[in-house]
């Protein structure tokens, strides 16, 4: 489930579970979305409008007060959950297919395959995208032209969560004060500069991890 406001968004795993938005100030249920296939990604909601790609791989925008549908993507299949910016929403494959997608119209932007062995969910941060694939490559995009911008070896994958059957409720990369921040395999915390990729901080864990670590304010817990 997800709130917006007064409105909760629940359901959606099958054709018996719709898609549920309701007003936990009036108690009433303001609108139902059936897809018989059921939803595949986590929703997110941005500028009023509702999003989610369901298991036929599609990626649904819907309008988040009324529940109408706004327009469908075809040919997706997420690793993780869809990031937006101002005016675009991106999807990652598995595959390393990113695509960059009009958030009111549907159409596609651009499509760039930058790695075949995807590893985490995207991250939006000033302007552009960054993941991590499983080689122990990090990356960089330009968010409005898809160019890689920089891209980093950390010769080790990234931390992965135990969690794995949904990664998009557990990110394993962070952006705060112009750096990227992830825990690496190699047993090393890392910070790298979002500008170009350097190294800001490498600090070695004495602890062994089973979940990910979580960033608030100017903390990092584990």
């Amino acid at each position: 489930p997800i709130v917006s406001g007064n409105i909760l968004y629940y359901g959606g795993w099958g054709e018996k579970h719709p898609i549920t938005a309701f007003d936990t100030e009036t108690k009433k249920i303001l609108w139902k979305y059936e897809t018989s296939v059921g939803k595949y990604s986590p929703f997110i909601i941005d500028d009023n409008s509702f999003f989610f790609v369901d298991k036929e791989c599609k990626l649904h925008c819907l309008n988040a007060v009324t529940g109408e549908i706004i327009w469908k993507y075809d040919s997706v299949y997420p690793s993780g959950a869809p990031v937006c910016s101002d005016k675009n929403i991106y999807l990652i494959q598995s595959n390393g297919l990113l695509h960059a997608i009009n958030k009111q119209n549907g159409k596609r932007i651009w499509r760039v395959q930058i790695s075949k062995n995807m590893d985490t969910p995207i991250i939006y941060a000033d302007n552009r995208l960054f993941y991590a694939d499983k080689k122990g490559f990090l990356y960089c995009i330009d968010a409005k032209t898809g160019i890689e911008l920089w891209r980093y070896d950390n010769n080790y994958p990234v931390f992965r969560t135990i969690h794995d059957f949904d990664p998009a409720y557990f990110p394993t990369i962070w952006h705060y004060d112009s750096n990227i921040f992830f825990v690496s395999t190699d047993g090393n915390l890392y910070a790298l500069s979002a500008k170009d990729g350097s190294i800001e901080l490498k600090y070695k864990l004495d602890i062994s991890l089973n979940t990910a670590p979580v960033m608030s304010a100017d903390t990092l817990y584990f």
